[in-house]
């Protein structure tokens, strides 16, 4: 399935939204997706996002009703349809930088995961691929704390230059791994895909499960080709045009 720009723009909005917490890192990503994602036209309708997220959210009767308005609105924009000739987002596209998003402040909120299983199963993604895409999203956060760990540490070059290396052979086999279950979508039924299993991925996404308590700040978005995920998010926010705190304060108001 193939979503409109906007639309998946909008449902990264949402996502933010969602958990009642909009961290300064939810913007940097935000807006570094939504410029790959569309670059010719985001800056066009980039502030009438949050007049459609304040409208949305007026049709709240009580306060508990804030997570069903919010699944509302996104359910909405997933089906607009395209009109002819338009380009969209494929719907796994959408779901890994979905996870992007609710990764990238270090706080993966039941709120979230629970918004991203509803997309998972209104857009016909199949359960299988929702928790490999979980597992490789945690599995590159592990490898980027152990990254960290590393340059923190005080041991000569010699010592840890071949621990680099494997960790960032990791990451390599991580992004490839997205990158292909992404682009088997357009080509492939489901329901002929298996999962290619990788024993580098697997030692990796095994150390994620150890590591999830301890999620950092790791992850970053991928451009429609799918580029590899940078290694330091300050690298990423170093592109990011003007005050991040001047930006909050146009979101979510």
């Amino acid at each position: 399935m193939m979503i409109k720009k906007k639309s998946a723009i909008m449902t990264f909005y949402y996502l933010i939204a969602v958990d009642k917490t909009v961290s300064d890192e939810e913007i940097d990503i935000f807006e570094s997706i939504a410029n790959e994602i569309d670059p010719d036209f985001y800056n066009v309708y980039k502030d009438s996002l949050n007049d459609d997220y304040r409208n949305q959210i007026e049709n709240l009767i009580d306060e508990e009703d804030f997570y069903d308005v919010i699944l509302e609105g996104v359910d909405k924009v997933l089906f607009q349809e395209l009109s002819e000739g338009e380009q969209g987002v494929s719907s796994r596209h959408l779901l890994w930088n979905l996870l992007v998003v609710a990764f990238c402040d270090g706080n993966y909120s039941i709120e979230e995961r629970r918004l991203i299983k509803h997309i998972v199963r209104v857009l016909d993604i199949e359960k299988d691929i929702f928790l490999e895409m979980e597992q490789l999203m945690k599995a590159n956060v592990a490898v980027g704390n152990e990254l960290e760990a590393i340059e923190r540490s005080d041991k000569p070059y010699n010592e840890i230059r071949p621990m680099v290396e494997e960790l960032e052979k990791r990451r390599e086999v991580i992004v490839t791994s997205a990158k292909a279950l992404i682009e088997d979508e357009l080509y492939i039924p489901v329901s002929k895909m298996e999962i290619q299993k990788n024993q580098m991925l697997e030692d990796t996404k095994e150390a994620a499960q150890k590591a999830a308590s301890n999620v950092a700040n790791f992850v970053s978005p991928l451009t429609n080709t799918v580029t590899p995920i940078a290694t330091n998010i300050n690298d990423q926010t170093k592109k990011l045009l003007g005050n991040i705190m001047t930006k909050k304060n146009k979101f979510f108001t």
